[in-house]
């Protein structure tokens, strides 16, 4: 970090969002709560917006995962130091692997153009959507061995 930037009280933060959905990732406990906070009562005063406390909170990520739209965000350390890591989430991959043998049981029943593209769209699709996630290729993997079986 900056030399002038640890001069403020300006807490250290990495914002990820998509829509309505976000997480703040931050160093420590202490600044999570008081980001937590401060954030709440942002949305609250600004926008009127309460937060969903089913769906927030507080997670360390070193003692357990957490899930951000079908990606599962865990830590691990390598070389004394802390990296992240993701990977597809066990209910995107169920989701996944029940969407994929629909299809290729219709692509059985009726073996036309029309249903190879929409298979070949579907599998594109996911990866691409998932492609940003560490662990993609083994996710990938054993999806298509749990359809292959």
């Amino acid at each position: 970090m900056h030399k002038e930037l640890k001069k403020t009280k300006l807490k250290e933060m990495w914002i990820v969002r998509y829509a309505d959905d976000f997480k703040i990732l931050c160093r420590n406990h202490n600044d999570a709560e008081k980001i937590y906070i401060a954030v709440k009562n942002w949305l609250k005063e600004r926008l009127g917006l309460e937060i969903n406390h089913e769906k927030s909170g507080i997670v360390n990520l070193r003692r357990r995962p957490s899930e951000f739209l079908g990606f599962e965000i865990k830590v691990h350390v390598k070389k004394k130091r802390f990296i992240t890591r993701s990977d597809i989430t066990t209910k995107a991959k169920n989701k996944i692997t029940v969407g994929i043998r629909n299809r290729i049981k219709n692509l059985r029943k009726h073996p036309n153009r029309n249903n190879v593209n929409l298979l070949n769209s579907t599998i594109l699709g996911i990866q691409n959507y998932y492609k940003m996630a560490t662990n993609v290729n083994m996710s990938l993997n054993k999806i298509a061995y749990r359809i292959n079986r």
